[in-house]
Order: C-alpha cells, then sequence, then structure tokens
C-alpha cells in the first residue's frame, strides 16, 4: 500500500465532515485512512457510512479519551502504507495534495516531503471559493548543509507540528519515533526533531497544500491551543527538553529549539503587567524553567536587545522577580511609546490607573448607539422616555461621534473616544447600549449593562454561525467575554428569545421580554403628522408615494475586518424610468457602508437617507419597503404596509456567508424577487401583491410583532431602574 492517513477525531463532527469529503476528493487510489476515534461521544456512524463506498476507511476506537498523542500512535500501529500522512480532523487537503507529494517522494525517493500550509478561519466550500493555487516547483534538499535545508527545518520546527507531512513509514519504524502520549500538547515537536534529525533526504513542495483550520468557538468547541491546560508551560518545557534530547548532536536543530524556547518565555512575561500575587508561575515550575534554561547556549542571548538579555538572565540566576520587573519594563515602554502616537493609549492607560478608582455615580446614565454614530434605535427612545418623566433624577450622557449632532432634551454630549467619553464611562451606574462595549472595557461592581440589540435576528448570530467572514477571528470568544457582563438584554418577540440563548449563550432569566422601544414610534397617534414633519425636513416630495430601499451589508464585502464595501445590485436608472411619475425612492444602507453610495445622476428619483439617525422614523414616510436579509422587515411590519425582497444573491449568503432562522421562501410577508424588473412590475402591481400575501402578512405580524404596542421603554425603564 502506498499511504496511510491518520485521522485522530475527538470532537467536531462538521469539521470532521470536511476533512473525510477532502480525503476523497484527492486524486490517488492505493492509499488507507485510519480514523482513531478518541472517546467520541457525538453520533457520527451516518457520517461515516457516507464514506465507506469512497474511500479505504480503517476505524480504531480508544475508549478513553487518551489524547492526540496516543491516538496517532494508535494509527501508527494499524499503518500498512509505505508512506504516513498525518490528517488532524478539523482540517482539510486541496485536490491534488497527496498525489503531488507522493510523485515528489517516489521522484526523489525522499524520506520525508513537506508541503506548504494555510492558515483559514473558513469551512472548506468557502476557502475553495476564494482559494486560488500559486504556481511553484519542488525543491529537492539532499545535501544537509545547504542553506535551503536550514529554512525548510526551521520552517517545521517553528510550526511545532507534523502536518503537512508526508514521511517514510520505514523511518518511523527503524529509529521507532512515536509522540509522547504523556503530553497533551506541544507532543509534536520531539517528534518533529527526532524525524528531522534522522532523515537524509528532503523534498519541499509549493504547491501540495494543508489547509489548517482554526477554531472560532473556544467557548464550545475549542481547538488544543485554545483549551484551558493548567500546566501547558511545563508541557512545553518538558517537549522542549525531549526535542533536544532528540535532536542529538544536529546543532541547526538544538539552536532552533532554543531559540524557540527563549521566545516563549520571553513573551509570558511581557503579557502583561505585573500580576497581583507577584509571580507569573509557582516557585517549582519556575525552577523548571530555569533548569531547561540552564542546559541552553548562553551565547545566543546575545543578539537580543539589553532589556530582553535582563530578562532572560532572570532565569539562569534563578530570580522570577528580575525576569517579571524586565518583562513589565518592556511592555510598559511600549505601551508608552504606543500613548504617544495614540490618544486612545494614552487615555486607557489614565482611565485603567485613574478614572476607575473614581466613585460610581448612580444617578448616571451613559447612552451609545451604534459605536456613537447614531442617535437613534432603542436606546434613544428610552433616553427620551427618561428624559420626560425623570429628567430630575438623572445625569443623561450622551455619546457621539459629532458632538454637533442635535438630540433632544437635557443629556450631556460627549465625543466618542475621548478622554470625556472614558471619564463618563468609568463613572456612569448605567450604560444603555445597542451594541457590544469594547473588548478593553471591564464593568465595574455597581455599574448596570443594558443591551439592547439591534434588531430580530434573520442571520445567524456569533454561536449559531459555523464560519465569521468579516469580523475579527476572535470574534465568538470576544463576543461572549462582552456578553457575560450584560446585566438585561432586550427581546422583541418570543422568536428573538429563543434565538439569543442559542446564539449569545444568554441567560433566558437576564432577557427583557418587553418588545422594542424603538418601535414605540410606529404605534403612536402622531404618526401622519411626523411623517409630514419629516418629509419636510428632508425635502423629499409630497406628492409623491414613498419607496424605502434598505439592505443589508454582504459578511464578504470587505476589505479587512473595520473596512467595508458595497456595490449597489438595484439598477436605479431602470426604476426611474417606470415609476418615477409617482413614487421617489429613499435609499437607507447598512451603517457600515453608509458612506459610500453616489446616486447624484439620480436627483429628483432617489434621495440617500443613511444619514439620517433614525430609521424608525424614516419608516414612518415609506409607503412600501423593499429589503432583502436585513432586521428592518421584522420592525417596518409593525405598520402592516406592503414589503418586498429583493434577494439576488439568496443561496450565497443562505448557504454559505451567514444562514438564516427563518425559511425565507415560506415565512417573509412578501415577494422573493432577483431582478430589478421583478422589482419594478411588483411596485406597479402592489394591490396584487398585497392581495396575495394578505394571510401570511397577518400571521407574521401575529409572531414577531406581538408585544410592541408603543409602551416598551416605559416597560423597560421600571425594571432597569426601578422608577
Amino acid at each position: 500500500m502506498e499511504l496511510s492517513i491518520i485521522v485522530p477525531f475527538h470532537k467536531g463532527k462538521n469539521y470532521l465532515k470536511d476533512c473525510l469529503e477532502s480525503i476523497s476528493d484527492q486524486n490517488i487510489q492505493d492509499f488507507e485512512t485510519i480514523l482513531v476515534l478518541d472517546h467520541v461521544e457525538e453520533d457520527v456512524e451516518d457520517l461515516l457510512r457516507r464514506f465507506e463506498d469512497q474511500i479505504d476507511l480503517k476505524v480504531v476506537s480508544l475508549s478513553e479519551n487518551c489524547g492526540v498523542a496516543a491516538a496517532r500512535n494508535a494509527g501508527l500501529d494499524q499503518a500498512e502504507g509505505k508512506y504516513l500522512y498525518f490528517l488532524d480532523s478539523d482540517d482539510y487537503l486541496m485536490e491534488e495534495t497527496l498525489y503531488e507529494m507522493l510523485h515528489c517522494a517516489n521522484k526523489n525517493k525522499a524520506d520525508i516531503v513537506c508541503g506548504t500550509v494555510e492558515k483559514t478561519w473558513y469551512k472548506r466550500q468557502s476557502f475553495l471559493e476564494e482559494y486560488s493555487n500559486q504556481e511553484g516547483e519542488e525543491d529537492i534538499l539532499k545535501e544537509p548543509g545547504r542553506e535551503k535545508s536550514k529554512v525548510f527545518s526551521q520552517s517545521l520546527l517553528e510550526e511545532k507540528s507534523v502536518l503537512g507531512l508526508l514521511i517514510k513509514r520505514d523511518l518511523i519504524k527503524k529509529y521507532q519515533i512515536r509522540f509522547p502520549k504523556e503530553l497533551a500538547v506541544y507532543s509534536d515537536l520531539p517528534f518533529c526533531a527526532t524525524i528531522m534529525a534522522s532523515g537524509e533526504n528532503f523534498v519541499y513542495h509549493k504547491i501540495a497544500v494543508y489547509v489548517k483550520r482554526y477554531h472560532n468557538d473556544p467557548i464550545k468547541l475549542p481547538s488544543l491551543d485554545q483549551k484551558e491546560i493548567p500546566d501547558r508551560h511545563m508541557q512545553y518545557v518538558r517537549s522542549f527538553v525531549l526535542a533536544r534530547k532528540a535532536a542529538g548532536s544536529n546543532g541547526e536543530i538544538e539552536q532552533i529549539l532554543e531559540e524557540d524556547f527563549f521566545h516563549y518565555f520571553i513573551q509570558l512575561y511581557q503579557k502583561k503587567f505585573l500580576p497581583k500575587q507577584g509571580q507569573l508561575l509557582p516557585g517549582s515550575q519556575f525552577k523548571t524553567v530555569c533548569n531547561a534554561m540552564k542546559q541552553c547556549d548562553r551565547e545566543r542571548t546575545k543578539k537580543y536587545h539589553w532589556k530582553t538579555r535582563k530578562l532572560l538572565d532572570g532565569f539562569w540566576e534563578e530570580k522570577e522577580e528580575k525576569c517579571i520587573f524586565y518583562g513589565t519594563l518592556i511592555l510598559g515602554l511600549s505601551k508608552f511609546k504606543k500613548s504617544k502616537t495614540k490618544g486612545t493609549a494614552l487615555y486607557r492607560m489614565i482611565d485603567r490607573f485613574f478614572f476607575q478608582k473614581l466613585p460610581v455615580k448612580n444617578n448616571w446614565i451613559l447612552f451609545e448607539s451604534y459605536l456613537g454614530k447614531n442617535y437613534a434605535d432603542s436606546c434613544k427612545y428610552i433616553y427620551l422616555y427618561l428624559d420626560e418623566k425623570y429628567k430630575d433624577q438623572y445625569k443623561f450622557i450622551w455619546v457621539l461621534r459629532d458632538t454637533k449632532k442635535e438630540i433632544d432634551g437635557s443629556a450631556k454630549k460627549v465625543k466618542y473616544m475621548s478622554l470625556k467619553h472614558f471619564y463618563y464611562a468609568a463613572r456612569s451606574k448605567y450604560w444603555v447600549n445597542n451594541m457590544r462595549q469594547p473588548v478593553w472595557r471591564e464593568k465595574r461592581q455597581g455599574q448596570v449593562f443594558l443591551e439592547t440589540w439591534h434588531g430580530t435576528p434573520l442571520k445567524r448570530l456569533v454561536f449559531d454561525m459555523e464560519d465569521v467572514h468579516s469580523a475579527t477571528a476572535t470574534y465568538k470568544s470576544d463576543f461572549y467575554k462582552q456578553s457575560r457582563q450584560w446585566d438585561y438584554l432586550l427581546s422583541d418577540n418570543s422568536f428573538s428569545t429563543k434565538v439569543f440563548k442559542s446564539a449569545f449563550l444568554f441567560p433566558e432569566e437576564k432577557i427583557l421580554q418587553h418588545g422594542y422601544p424603538r418601535n414605540d414610534i410606529l404605534h403612536w397617534d402622531n404618526q401622519e403628522e411626523r411623517a409630514a414633519t419629516l418629509k419636510k425636513k428632508l425635502k423629499i416630495p409630497t406628492d409623491k408615494k414613498t419607496i424605502l430601499y434598505a439592505p443589508t451589508w454582504r459578511d464578504d464585502e470587505y476589505y479587512a475586518p473595520g473596512q467595508y464595501k458595497f456595490q449597489l445590485a438595484l439598477d436605479i436608472g431602470m426604476m426611474k424610468q417606470a415609476l418615477e411619475k409617482d413614487y421617489v425612492l429613499l435609499l437607507r444602507t447598512h451603517y457600515f457602508i453608509a458612506d459610500q453610495l453616489d446616486i447624484s445622476e439620480y436627483e429628483g428619483f432617489a434621495y440617500n437617507v443613511s444619514h439620517y439617525d433614525d430609521v424608525s422614523e424614516i419608516y414612518l414616510i415609506s409607503d412600501v419597503c423593499i429589503t432583502d436579509y436585513s432586521s428592518v422587515f421584522f420592525d417596518y411590519a409593525n405598520l402592516k404596509r406592503p414589503m418586498l425582497f429583493y434577494t439576488y444573491d439568496l443561496e450565497k449568503y443562505r448557504d454559505i456567508l451567514r444562514g438564516f432562522y427563518i425559511d425565507m421562501e415560506k415565512e417573509v410577508p412578501g415577494p422573493l424577487l432577483y431582478t430589478t424588473k421583478e422589482v419594478t412590475e411588483a411596485i406597479l402591481h402592489l394591490d396584487q401583491v398585497e392581495e396575495v400575501f394578505r394571510d401570511r402578512y397577518e400571521e407574521f405580524y401575529r409572531k414577531y410583532c406581538c408585544w410592541d404596542d408603543g409602551h416598551a421603554s416605559e416597560r423597560i425603564v421600571k425594571d432597569v431602574f426601578r422608577v
């Protein structure tokens, strides 16, 4: 048999599916896949049956959770192939990877073939859509002293992983190489050091791609790197000692190992300011690190900066206070330099060491909507109710990016991310926000966080999402940390309550089920008067009906996290030609992309109202709403006016980017339309659309709008502020 693929599996059924699919798609014949089930609690029988006819699958079951090292060893015991390949169950391969590697191995009689490793946060389908192979050639590395060999070995050992390696099984058998099963983490390092020291002929293949998939859910499905392992540092030390011993007299590998060891503990002691307990490692652990450090060549530290050398000297001298002092000094100087060039870094230091020492003011309430961009949403209507009823009891602070923005009532305006913002955030007892607070903002004892959120969810959120395309890599862990500080979370309907429990892992007893304050205005008696006033303010013709187009943004339309792009898919020119006699078009884009809309050529027909803060007021002047996957239709339904759904990319958005909580084809109270022509025809025949969807609209209203009655603000204020 040509090849044995060893796959250890403990948890993550969806990941395993991608992994096995990538194996079945390999363009090779003579191979076996050894799947080691390491005390698996998920039901994977149906999944494995799907691949019975596609790959030669040999299943090995371990009754106890033995860890990845023991699972790989169990796979080694069963392997019969000429070559071995280790594949983690949460990773996958590009289609030609194993064919290319085997071809290189046989052509060059190689002991080891090293492919490239691509890293991603995405499932296989998403990754394959975005990835295109780069042209490359294999580099044959036969002479131990060659520079390329050094690059290869350094890359291998710095990754501390066997992933992406094709290894001749005779090499493993000859030297009886095994993974140290006593190590829960870092077991690859001694294994890699041994095969590097034992092998003679290495081949590096640029276009043989192993795809390592990071875990974006460290709460429900953490990877080994994300798990809390109390003795993680000591496991690294034991791994280093074993690897250094395995390197033997190979000075090149020894140097790489030692420099990696230096770097690991330099980073550890520079990670944070002096901890309260006065030490980072218990005494016995620190001594173990010192003993391992003394085995290293101290001359190698001469290339470091003097402060870093002083930190390392602390290990040779067995003085942890010295390590902590210089680690803290290095970190402190770095933060100080950053604070001189970046004002917010300085403000955060002032906040931490001064503002948060001041007492919390029990009658101060801080309001913030969409990161200070808007005076709007449920935050606004809670504030208006409080300002009307309890102005004499509280001090109100509104955080805004533009402090020239006009707001109602008696609130003090504070510029977003200014020193005053930090001051009032630290001292206000109450925070009312419709988004997550910053990750670095820790709630003080005595503070109360009211999270209003910003809509009934159609698109899957946080822990219900498999892939996260547009946010930072730590999105889920950050969200979990931030949401644990919320004292209350608002819900607009029982459907939202159920979703928030799942998507946010949020306790139901902290969810206020009172409806959304931002929808109060949609039930007040003075709607016509408000609509007329707003039309006049926005200079919108009063003799024509208005169409509101409010699309959401697409998760894959961004340049970098926080930098979004947008293309308007609706053909405004076509709509203008057909509708301008009776209608005008109001464009309301997501706040992420509101600055990127140019409709100057459609003057008189199209109006950009994206910068008008309060979309609830925009609803009042809209006779019909066109949207897609935005949550606006849940709110707009309160008005019982016609809605159209322009879902030109439905399959991609539903199946790849986000996924939905409801079946749009069966539940939304309007037609799904795929072209501008269909949208235009629907507007020209609105009476027919309303008749067709009348019953579905009523059912939708009862399910999603039943708590909205114009008094949500009143109920929430009584619950949160106890007045």
